[in-house]
Order: C-alpha cells, then sequence, then structure tokens
C-alpha cells in the first residue's frame, strides 16, 4: 500500500473517529501544526494550522487541570479511612495537562479520624503546582494515611514513553458532562448488583471498561472468586460510590481505551456486612505496532485531541460526545480547522468572506456556520454538507462541473445571508434551540425553573439575536451567551436594550457598541443570572435598573 493511500486510509478513519465528537458552542482554540508530516502540496492530504491559544487562556486551563485532579484524588481517598492505608496515583503530566494513569489502594488496620478536605485540597494543591506545571513525564504521587491527616511522598519520571490516552494539552474544563456521570453511574451499579457478599478473606473480582473520549462504551466482568453470602444494600451502594469515583477519572483521556478494574472482597467473622474494597483500576496499553507510519498516525492523533480539547471546552452539552455525527455536522468542523490545499479555490472564488471567517477555526466558528446554515432550506442544506464532505475527503478533482457549480451556487447563498439580520421566524428557532441546550448543560436548574413549560423563567441572550449578523464567526446561541433569568429580571433587561435601540438607528450600531451594552448589562444584573429569583428582591432589581440605565444614556450620549 503506497503512502498517499494509507495517508486517504487514516483521514476516512478519522472521520469516523471524529463521530464520537459532537455539535459545540462557547470558545475559541486552536489545532496542532503538523510535525514529521508529508510535505505541504501533497496530493489529498490535509494540513494542520494553528490558530494558537492564548496565553491567558492557557494559564486558565492549567489551572483547570490543576482543580479537576484535585477533585479526582479527593474521590479516590476520601473514604479510605485506615490507619497505614497507602494509595498510589499514576498521572502522566504534559504543559500542565494531567491524566490519570492507574490508582491502587493497599494496607490499612485500625479506623482513622476523618480529614479535613479543605485542608488536604490547599496541601495537595501546592504539591501539584510546584512538581507537575511544567512537567513532561510521570508523575506518582504516594498517599500515606494516618490517624487525622495523608502524608504525600512524590516522584517524576521523564524515561518512560506517553500513553496513547494522555492528553498533551490542558482543557479549560473541570468536571464530567451529565451523560458521562450518568453512564458512569449505570455501570458502577450494574457491578454491584452483580457481586454477591464475600465469604473469605480472599475473595476478588475483575472487570474490564472501555471507554472512547468522555463516552462509556461497555464492560465486560472477569474473573469472581470467593463468593458465597448476600451483600447488603448499604454495601453494595457504597461499593457503587467507590466504584463512579474510581471510574470519572479516567473519562478524562483520549480516544478508545480499556480501564482494568480489581476488587477484594473481605467478611469478618464479627461483622454483619461484607464490604468489598476496589484496590487498583489501571489502564491498559496495546503494545506499538511500529512501522513507518507512526508519525502520521501520531499527527492524526494529535488532530483528534485538539478538536476533542476544544469540544470539552466549548461544547453546550459535552455529553454529546458519545452520540454520532451527521456528514453535515463533521464536514462543517472540519472546515474550520484544517485546510485541504488545492480544494478551497471553488469557495473562496464563490464566497471569499465566508471563506475569510471559516478559516480562523474554532468551535465559535463552527457554532456561528451552523446557524447560518439554518438558514437554508433543508434540501438545500443536504445538498451542501454532501458536496463538501466530498470535496474534504476526496479532494477537488473529484466534484464534476455540475458539481462544483451547485457549490459554488450553495456556497454564494450562505455568503448573501452573512451581514443579513434574523427574521422573526429564525430567532424564534434560535430561542427554541437555546432553551433545550440549557436544559440538557443544566437538567435540574432547568427543572427547577419549568424552562419551556410556561414558567415563570426564560433564556436571556447576552448579547441580543437582532445584532447576531453583526459578530462574524461567534455563535449567537454560544453558553458563554446564555443566561436563564426569571421573567422581571429579563422584562428589565429588555427595556434597556429598547432605550439603546431608540437612541441609536439600526444603520449606527457595530459590534463594539453592543458589547459595550452588554457589559454594562452584565455588570448590574449578572447576581441573577442562572440563579432562582427571590421575589423580595424587587428593590435590588429597580437600582440595578436606574443604574445600567445611567450607563447606557451615558454611552448614547458620547455619540
Amino acid at each position: 500500500m503506497g503512502r498517499e493511500a494509507i495517508v486517504r486510509g487514516l483521514l476516512l478513519s478519522l472521520a469516523v473517529l471524529l463521530q464520537a465528537c459532537a455539535a459545540g458552542s462557547m470558545a475559541s482554540g486552536g489545532l496542532l501544526s503538523p510535525v514529521g508530516l508529508l510535505p505541504e502540496g501533497t496530493q489529498g492530504v490535509v494540513f494542520l494550522h494553528d490558530s494558537g491559544r492564548r496565553e491567558p487562556e492557557v494559564t486558565e486551563a492549567r489551572r483547570a487541570e490543576a482543580e479537576c485532579a484535585l477533585a479526582q484524588v479527593w474521590g479516590l481517598v476520601h473514604g479510605v479511612d485506615e490507619v497505614g492505608a497507602k494509595v498510589e496515583l499514576r498521572f502522566w503530566a504534559q504543559g500542565g495537562a494531567l491524566t490519570l494513569l492507574s490508582h491502587r489502594t493497599t494496607g490499612g488496620q485500625e479506623r482513622a479520624e476523618p480529614v479535613d478536605q479543605a485542608q488536604f485540597v490547599t496541601g495537595f494543591r501546592r504539591l501539584l503546582s510546584a512538581y507537575v506545571d511544567e512537567r513532561t513525564g510521570e508523575a506518582v504521587f504516594t498517599l500515606h494515611r494516618r490517624r487525622a491527616d495523608w502524608r504525600v511522598d512524590f516522584r517524576g519520571t521523564s524515561d518512560v514513553s506517553r500513553p496513547p490516552e494522555a492528553k498533551t494539552q490542558p482543557v479549560r474544563r473541570e468536571g464530567v458532562s451529565v451523560e458521562t456521570y450518568a453512564a458512569v453511574v449505570r455501570v458502577a451499579g450494574e457491578m454491584a448488583r452483580l457481586m454477591g457478599g464475600p465469604s473469605e478473606s480472599g475473595a476478588s473480582f475483575a472487570a474490564t471498561v472501555t471507554l472512547e473520549d468522555d463516552g462509556l462504551v461497555g464492560w465486560e466482568p472477569g474473573p469472581y472468586e470467593g463468593a458465597g453470602r448476600e451483600a447488603g444494600s448499604s454495601s453494595r451502594a457504597r461499593l457503587q460510590g467507590d466504584l463512579v469515583q474510581a471510574l470519572l477519572p479516567f473519562t478524562h483521556g483520549v480516544g478508545r481505551r480499556e480501564v482494568r478494574l480489581a476488587l477484594r472482597g473481605t467478611h469478618r467473622p464479627e461483622e454483619t456486612v461484607s464490604s468489598w474494597r476496589l484496590v487498583e483500576a489501571e489502564a491498559l496499553h496495546p503494545e506499538p505496532t511500529g512501522g513507518a507510519d507512526e508519525d502520521v498516525i501520531a499527527g492524526y492523533r494529535a488532530l483528534h485531541e485538539s478538536i476533542l480539547r476544544e469540544w470539552r471546552e466549548e461544547v453546550e452539552d459535552s455529553g454529546r460526545l458519545a452520540l454520532r455525527l451527521g456528514a453535515e455536522e463533521l464536514a462543517f468542523w472540519i472546515i474550520g480547522g484544517v485546510v485541504a490545499h488545492g480544494t478551497g479555490a471553488i469557495l473562496e472564488v464563490a464566497a471569499p468572506r465566508l471563506m475569510e471567517i471559516l478559516l480562523r477555526g474554532g468551535a465559535r466558528v463552527r457554532g456561528w456556520l451552523g446557524n447560518l446554515l439554518r438558514r437554508l432550506p433543508q434540501a438545500e442544506r443536504n445538498a451542501f454538507s454532501l458536496l463538501w464532505e466530498k470535496l474534504e475527503l476526496r479532494g477537488a478533482r473529484s466534484l464534476s462541473q455540475a458539481e462544483e457549480r451547485e457549490l459554488s451556487r450553495l456556497a454564494k447563498r450562505l455568503e448573501d445571508l452573512i451581514a443579513v439580520p434574523l427574521s422573526r421566524e429564525e430567532k424564534e428557532d434560535l430561542r427554541t434551540t437555546a432553551r433545550a441546550s440549557f436544559q440538557r448543560l443544566h437538567p435540574e436548574l432547568a427543572e427547577a425553573m419549568k424552562l419551556g413549560r410556561g414558567g415563570s423563567y426564560e433564556i436571556h441572550h447576552r448579547r441580543p439575536l437582532e445584532y447576531a449578523h453583526l459578530f462574524l464567526g461567534e455563535d449567537i446561541n454560544a453558553r458563554s451567551n446564555l443566561a436563564a433569568v426569571a421573567r422581571p429580571v429579563h422584562q428589565r433587561i429588555s427595556g434597556l436594550w429598547t432605550k439603546f435601540r431608540k437612541g441609536r438607528s439600526g444603520s449606527q450600531v457595530d459590534a463594539a457598541e453592543v458589547k459595550q451594552v452588554a457589559e454594562i448589562v452584565d455588570r448590574h444584573f449578572q447576581r441573577w443570572y442562572d440563579a432562582l429569583h427571590d421575589s423580595r428582591s424587587t428593590s435590588a432589581l429597580d437600582e440595578a435598573t436606574q443604574s445600567a440605565l445611567n450607563d447606557i444614556e451615558r454611552l448614547l450620549a458620547r455619540g
């Protein structure tokens, strides 16, 4: 098989791989530059261009990685309450990114006293800052349980190879999505229900869990020895909780991988309840295949991680990572971050402004393009996505003259819509979509607010939909532009925008001034964003409204 054919095969595999990613929204980011790949200009090969992450974004991402690791570690150790117990945690550290590789618990004798979480987190945070931030390699923390606290030893090594699931870019997001959490809870419950109570101290159980990016694909039970008693409901509930804490950190890896769990059960004659303890969880690493195409594979793995990082940071509902992408979403995500040399000329001629925006890359642009695409009739959307997918995967020469003309026509249709304000129907469509995405991301809050059920809460667009056409390449439905507010609050905010609208005719308004008004509204009303409304706050609401009104009048007076 020729090298070009291998690369094309990898590109097609990438398309399948990216079906684990999903439509998203919130911020910007970049893809990695090619290293050790084929020369630019090679027919049918995509090349990555780094749009660059700003230093504040990287700093915030490293902070989020550290806080996420702290939460993972506390989740694993807070239930270990025996003096002399030892917990070993292995991370891969790279540029501030932290990926848990394994954790194991051993030993333990008499009961220990509770440990103060705040004190533990403060101390462990200092260790992460001191040892991990700029390190590349394996970082091993060994925690020794003492009577009232933990002692921590650290060692690091750079002489081991990076595991394939390890992140190389810090992610500006803490925690996991609702869907990921629900999947982990479900699998942990299935394991706990399967296991009976151990009848002897040597009981053991093993299982293998398969993950892909943030998604949990499935699990298989392994050897189960020494069971014989019925486990009590409290014992199973505790075991399920331990399994959840054990599995959640592994959902922050990259690509498809397996995690092996080992549990040990005990039943002491003097106790009425049997118990299980998770003694080890470890990501399994297949042997490298080797060969001349390792660099190519590594390059496409880097592309996948870059896309996954952006979705983890920016997607409105990162749980959708586990869902299958349609050709439309896949095509329009790829166009935002990669340039297929020799294939963009068609669109550059027909829609130069559109191409200029698309080549910025990032999830904001993808979200913006998705909104723009929704303004076309469904038949035209389908035709455009199919043509673009063919162009991306097979190159410009794969299109017939008739297909080129059709692609140009559709691109021109999109180009013409760029600066056109949204219609009333299009605004309503985006409001419905925004409400649905908020409900997916914050189901409990949305339920309490009765969003979408004639309740008293609404979704506020910080930058209003009527000015969406001023923000080219920005997703007006990005989560960062949405806030759930009570109807009385929303009415006050709407009144402020009416004041601004009356003071400026449509032709006088520009994006910079809209941003200024949005910042004024945020400054005075942010306390009511994404929060249940207290009707006793009317006086505070009156004060915020008057203060914001004064700021807007001063803005209008400046001309």
